[in-house]
């Protein structure tokens, strides 16, 4: 497991852009958004930070997947298949 994990972490690497929209863009989205002070209440606004990060996980992985579909479909030319 820990040698899949391996090569996949090289393969992105090697792909600076997937490496963008699979890490950068939802960490800059959530340390911009999660710095902003939206309530007063310290309990609601750790709420909201919580709930962000979730969702910008949830953001990443969908992103990822869509590209690679995408990527891979290309490759491997389904389209004409279907």
């Amino acid at each position: 497991m820990i040698a899949l994990l391996k090569i996949e972490w090289i393969k992105m690497i090697r792909t600076w852009m997937t490496f963008v929209l699979f890490i950068g863009l939802p960490v800059f989205f959530f340390l911009l958004f999660s710095g902003m002070e939206f309530s007063s209440n310290n309990q609601e606004q750790q709420s909201y930070i919580t709930s962000y990060m979730l969702t910008m996980t949830a953001f990443s992985m969908s992103s990822f997947i869509v590209f690679r579909i995408i990527y891979f479909t290309g490759i491997f030319v389904w389209c004409d298949f279907l």
